[in-house]
C-alpha cells in the first residue's frame, strides 16, 4: 500500500536494523513473498550458514516451525514447496564480491536478489564508510544492470539501540553513502516494550517507490520468521 504498484525491477530497496533486531527474518519474509508470487528470488549469505536461512524460508512457506520440520520434513517440505519454496535460491557468497554476484545472476536467472550483509562484501575502499558506499552502489548498478530487483542489508549503528523511530543517521558508519543509494530505505526499530509484545516498527525513511514516508507497527512471529500487519 505505501508503495503504489510496489517495487519493480532495477528498484534497490536498503534495509538496516540492529543485531538480533530481525533483519534476516525480514528478508525472509520478503523473499518468501516474492517467491508465493512465483518469481524467483536468490538470497545470497556471507554472515549465517545457508542451511539455517533456508530452513528459514521453509518455516515461513509451509508454516511449520523448527521443531515441527525436524519431526515431519516430508510434510514441510510438500506444503513449502506449494506455497513457492522451489523459487528460493539461498547459496553462501562469503564474503562476496560483485562480479561473483553478476555470475550467479546469470547462471540463476532471478527476479529479485538478496544480499545480506553489504559490510561483509568484498570491495577496494580506503575506509569502513566508503566501502559501504562503494558496496551500496554496485549493488544498486547491478540491479538497473541485470534487471534484478535489488535487496541489501546493512547494520543500524549503537545510536538505534532501543529505539523505534529510526532516521538515516542511525545506519552504522554510512549515513549519506547508503542512503543515496537506496530507492527505498527501512529501518526496522525496536524498545524493550516492543519487544516484550513481540512488535517492530518499521520506518520507510526513504521511498522513491511510492513517496509516503512514515513508520508503523507490525508484529514479528520469529518461529516462523515471519512479519504480519497488526
Amino acid at each position: 500500500q505505501r508503495l503504489d504498484v510496489g517495487a519493480k525491477k532495477g528498484h534497490h530497496i536498503t534495509i538496516f536494523a540492529r543485531p538480533n533486531i530481525g533483519k534476516t527474518a525480514f528478508t525472509v519474509n520478503l523473499g518468501s513473498g516474492i517467491a508465493r508470487q512465483g518469481k524467483r528470488v536468490m538470497h545470497l549469505i556471507n554472515e549465517d550458514r545457508k542451511e539455517d536461512v533456508y530452513i528459514r524460508y521453509v518455516s515461513n512457506l509451509s508454516g511449520m516451525d523448527k521443531h515441527s520440520i525436524r519431526d515431519n520434513p516430508a510434510e514441510a517440505d510438500r506444503i513449502a514447496r506449494q506455497n513457492g519454496l522451489d523459487n528460493v535460491i539461498v547459496i553462501n557468497i562469503k564474503p562476496g564480491t560483485p562480479d561473483l554476484i553478476r555470475h550467479y545472476i546469470d547462471k540463476y536467472k532471478p527476479d529479485a536478489v538478496i544480499v545480506d550483509q553489504l559490510r561483509n562484501l568484498q570491495v577496494k575502499a580506503e575506509s569502513r564508510t566508503n566501502q559501504l558506499e562503494a558496496s551500496a552502489t554496485a549493488m544498486r548498478n547491478i540491479g538497473k544492470e541485470k534487471n534484478v530487483l535489488m535487496i541489501t542489508v546493512t547494520q543500524a549503528g549503537d545510536s538505534a539501540r532501543d529505539k523505534l523511530v529510526l532516521d538515516d543517521g542511525d545506519i552504522d558508519f554510512s549515513n549519506t553513502g547508503i542512503p543515496a543509494q537506496a530507492d527505498l530505505l527501512i529501518g526496522i526499530g525496536c524498545d524493550a516494550e516492543y519487544e516484550a509484545q513481540g512488535l517492530r516498527m518499521l520506518n520507510l525513511i526513504k521511498n522513491k517507490i511510492g513517496a509516503i514516508e512514515d513508520s508503523f507497527p507490525v508484529k514479528i512471529i520469529k518461529t516462523l520468521s515471519r512479519y504480519i500487519s497488526v
